[in-house]
């Protein structure tokens, strides 16, 4: 049985060469971590990236690259540096990422310079939902939907592996979970992984200042899929070995199942 969780269901290591990100996701971990450890003054620090210290990449590792920032115009020239010297060491990348066409066919450009980059590449791309105003909402400066299809088709295109990460799972109920699906197996996704918003209402406090997007985002959680009935909606999602769960969805359906058994027996369900 796999028990790893996090980063470690894709990867051995991961990797930054900037902390911070322009994309300004409502739930963004990386943003909640580096506030809570104070690595930075705050959300709008955060939204300004600024480069990390150079030091040593892992070495004969599978390499999440970024999960502090993402690919972009500003930082492609340092994304392709980063990536010769980690397949220099040994390793294979996963690339995750929101971005959209320009910067991923500029990036697939440069790959080519990379002996066997398509057998130790794969990019996987973050798209989360298939509603512009939940995305705007949520993401509210990261690149359009279409957009991060447009690049994963160009990725698959060009010979890459490619994946997808809906994590956190932001439907408003089961009727857009299948169409999300098949959109994305028609751009040419290997595998979508499915992942609900954990420690939501802590991470929304962390990530955001003002009272009032507070407010407003907690209650947009209500339409978000929670653990309790993420077994229920993901019912909706065919029996396919391209349909991934994340540690998340295991351990909230896990839980949940067990509530159920021990209610069916009588005892009381919490």
């Amino acid at each position: 049985m796999n028990t790893k969780t996090g980063v470690a269901q894709w990867a051995d290591k991961s990797a930054n060469i900037q902390t911070g990100c322009r994309n300004g996701c409502l739930y963004c971990y990386a943003q909640a971590m580096a506030q809570r450890f104070k690595r930075i003054a705050g959300r709008e620090t955060w939204l300004y990236p600024s480069l990390n210290k150079p030091g040593k990449f892992p070495r004969d590792s599978r390499v999440m690259f970024p999960t502090t920032h993402d690919i972009t115009l500003d930082n492609i020239h340092r994304i392709v540096d980063a990536t010769g010297a980690m397949l220099d060491r040994g390793n294979t990348i996963l690339f995750v990422t929101k971005a959209g066409p320009t910067p991923i066919d500029l990036l697939l450009y440069y790959l080519d310079q990379f002996p066997h980059s398509r057998k130790s590449i794969e990019f996987r791309f973050s798209i989360t939902t298939l509603n512009y105003k939940t995305q705007r909402f949520w993401e509210p400066d990261a690149p359009h939907i279409i957009d991060r299809i447009e690049a994963m088709k160009d990725a698959n295109c060009a010979g890459f592996r490619v994946s997808v990460s809906c994590e956190p799972m932001l439907f408003k109920d089961e009727a857009e979970i299948l169409p999300h699906f098949q959109a994305m197996i028609l751009a040419g996704a290997s595998e979508v992984w499915y992942g609900y918003l954990k420690n939501a209402r802590a991470r929304i406090a962390q990530n955001i200042q003002d009272q009032w997007h507070k407010d407003l985002a907690l209650d947009r959680l209500l339409c978000v899929i929670t653990p309790a009935n993420v077994g229920r909606l993901l019912r909706h999602l065919p029996l396919d070995p391209r349909v991934m769960l994340k540690d998340s969805v295991i351990t909230a359906i896990n839980k949940t199942t067990k509530r159920n058994q021990y209610s069916a027996k009588g005892g009381p369900r919490k």
